[in-house]
Protein backbone atom coordinates (compact mmCIF):
# COMPACT_ATOMS: atom_id res chain seq x y z
CA UNK A 1 0.00 0.00 0.00
CA UNK A 2 2.80 2.38 0.77
CA UNK A 3 4.57 1.83 -2.17
CA UNK A 4 1.13 3.26 -4.49
CA UNK A 5 1.09 6.47 -2.49
CA UNK A 6 3.94 7.64 -4.48
CA UNK A 7 2.62 6.88 -7.71
CA UNK A 8 -0.77 8.32 -7.03
CA UNK A 9 0.43 11.29 -6.18
CA UNK A 10 2.45 11.63 -9.38
CA UNK A 11 -0.53 10.42 -11.59
CA UNK A 12 -2.79 12.87 -9.93
CA UNK A 13 -0.16 15.48 -10.84
CA UNK A 14 0.71 14.90 -14.11
CA UNK A 15 -2.97 14.33 -15.33
CA UNK A 16 -3.79 18.04 -13.34
CA UNK A 17 -0.63 19.62 -15.36
CA UNK A 18 -1.38 17.91 -18.29
CA UNK A 19 -5.28 19.02 -19.62
CA UNK A 20 -5.23 21.91 -21.58
CA UNK A 21 -8.66 22.60 -21.46
CA UNK A 22 -8.74 24.31 -17.47
CA UNK A 23 -5.68 26.02 -18.93
CA UNK A 24 -7.37 27.14 -22.17
CA UNK A 25 -10.22 28.72 -20.73
CA UNK A 26 -8.22 30.34 -18.09
CA UNK A 27 -6.29 32.44 -21.09
CA UNK A 28 -9.64 32.82 -22.46
CA UNK A 29 -10.14 34.88 -19.77
CA UNK A 30 -7.40 37.34 -21.23
CA UNK A 31 -8.65 37.80 -24.09
CA UNK A 32 -9.40 42.11 -24.42
CA UNK A 33 -6.98 42.53 -21.58
CA UNK A 34 -4.05 45.27 -22.03
CA UNK A 35 -0.35 44.59 -21.51
CA UNK A 36 -0.21 46.21 -18.51
CA UNK A 37 -2.68 44.17 -17.08
CA UNK A 38 -0.85 40.83 -17.94
CA UNK A 39 1.95 42.51 -16.03
CA UNK A 40 0.12 43.27 -13.53
CA UNK A 41 -0.99 39.60 -12.64
CA UNK A 42 1.80 37.32 -14.53
CA UNK A 43 4.72 39.84 -13.40
CA UNK A 44 7.09 40.91 -16.22
CA UNK A 45 7.55 38.64 -19.41
CA UNK A 46 10.29 36.45 -20.02
CA UNK A 47 10.55 37.92 -23.69
CA UNK A 48 8.83 40.55 -26.37
CA UNK A 49 8.67 40.47 -29.67
CA UNK A 50 7.41 42.53 -32.36
CA UNK A 51 6.12 41.35 -35.64
CA UNK A 52 3.88 42.58 -38.27
CA UNK A 53 1.80 44.67 -36.39
CA UNK A 54 1.58 42.19 -33.36
CA UNK A 55 3.17 42.10 -30.01
CA UNK A 56 4.02 38.74 -28.46
CA UNK A 57 4.60 38.49 -24.72
CA UNK A 58 6.46 35.33 -23.34
CA UNK A 59 6.45 33.53 -19.99
CA UNK A 60 7.89 30.70 -18.92
CA UNK A 61 8.05 29.06 -15.63
CA UNK A 62 9.85 25.79 -14.67
CA UNK A 63 9.70 23.93 -11.09
CA UNK A 64 9.96 20.40 -10.30
CA UNK A 65 9.32 18.26 -7.27
CA UNK A 66 10.59 14.97 -5.48
CA UNK A 67 8.80 12.38 -5.19
CA UNK A 68 10.60 9.39 -2.57
CA UNK A 69 10.57 5.93 -3.53
CA UNK A 70 9.30 3.47 -1.09
CA UNK A 71 11.33 2.58 1.98
CA UNK A 72 10.14 -0.58 2.71
CA UNK A 73 12.15 -3.80 1.76
CA UNK A 74 10.19 -4.68 -1.66
CA UNK A 75 10.53 -3.77 -5.18
CA UNK A 76 8.53 -0.67 -5.72
CA UNK A 77 9.00 2.85 -7.67
CA UNK A 78 12.45 4.47 -6.94
CA UNK A 79 12.95 8.20 -6.35
CA UNK A 80 12.40 10.57 -8.97
CA UNK A 81 12.51 14.17 -9.51
CA UNK A 82 9.30 15.40 -12.11
CA UNK A 83 9.92 18.39 -13.75
CA UNK A 84 7.08 21.01 -15.04
CA UNK A 85 7.71 23.37 -17.75
CA UNK A 86 5.38 26.07 -19.37
CA UNK A 87 5.60 28.50 -22.16
CA UNK A 88 2.43 30.79 -22.60
CA UNK A 89 2.67 33.39 -25.25
CA UNK A 90 0.07 36.12 -25.54
CA UNK A 91 -0.48 37.82 -28.96
CA UNK A 92 -1.85 41.61 -28.55
CA UNK A 93 -2.50 44.16 -31.53
CA UNK A 94 -3.70 47.68 -31.03
CA UNK A 95 -2.62 47.19 -27.40
CA UNK A 96 -5.17 44.43 -26.66
CA UNK A 97 -4.54 40.46 -26.01
CA UNK A 98 -6.22 38.86 -29.24
CA UNK A 99 -4.50 35.46 -28.98
CA UNK A 100 -2.18 33.07 -27.23
CA UNK A 101 -0.88 29.61 -27.56
CA UNK A 102 0.84 27.59 -25.03
CA UNK A 103 2.70 23.94 -24.93
CA UNK A 104 4.64 22.00 -21.74
CA UNK A 105 3.39 19.35 -19.20
CA UNK A 106 3.45 22.63 -16.28
CA UNK A 107 0.41 24.65 -17.79
CA UNK A 108 -1.91 25.32 -15.16
CA UNK A 109 -4.05 28.47 -14.40
CA UNK A 110 -6.45 29.66 -11.67
CA UNK A 111 -9.14 32.57 -11.80
CA UNK A 112 -8.25 35.23 -13.94
CA UNK A 113 -8.57 38.58 -12.20
CA UNK A 114 -9.40 40.35 -15.66
CA UNK A 115 -12.83 40.66 -16.42
CA UNK A 116 -13.32 42.27 -20.18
Amino acid sequence: MTRLVPIAILVAALSACASAPPYEGFLRSWSGASEAELVRFWGPPSATTDSAGSRFVTYESRRSFYLPGTHDPSPGPSAMTVQLNCMTRFELVDARVVGWTFQGNGCEGSRSPYRP
